[in-house]
């Protein structure tokens, strides 16, 4: 599921009770951005516990009747109004150059891009 949360600096995506989705609201769903909540999870849990997924959702206008049409599951006082946005899949490069240039290693960057999912996927799925 996708949960938008507050976090340290007004940020939305992760809380300290470890949500997980990363969403924006208001259009700041941009490679920056992104990159900042990593660094938060970084900090928090290590670059063993975290990975990258790619369910996009590329009708947004869909999505956005949605949560308004389901205000008991996208409650607005937490929230949840028209105008979410996520990062599209295109903009994953970005991400990783904005990685490499706040000093990420590349075994780090492996990990967060999709190693640690083959990892879990392998120990899960054996």
């Amino acid at each position: 599921g996708v949960y938008q949360q507050r976090c340290r600096h007004g940020q939305t995506g992760f809380d300290e009770c470890g949500e997980q989705g990363v969403l924006e609201i208001g259009g700041m769903a941009r490679p920056q951005t992104f990159a900042d909540h990593v660094d938060y999870l970084l900090e928090k849990v290590g670059d063993e516990h975290i990975g990258v997924g790619l369910d996009y959702v590329f009708d947004m206008e869909e999505l956005n009747d949605y949560v308004a049409e389901h205000p008991d599951v996208f409650p607005p006082e937490k929230g949840y109004r028209a105008g979410l946005d996520f990062m599209g899949p295109d903009k994953l490069p970005e991400v990783v150059q904005i990685f490499g240039e706040r000093g990420y290693s590349d075994a780090t960057i492996g990990k967060i891009m999709g190693l640690n999912l083959v990892r879990v996927a392998k120990e899960v799925w054996a």
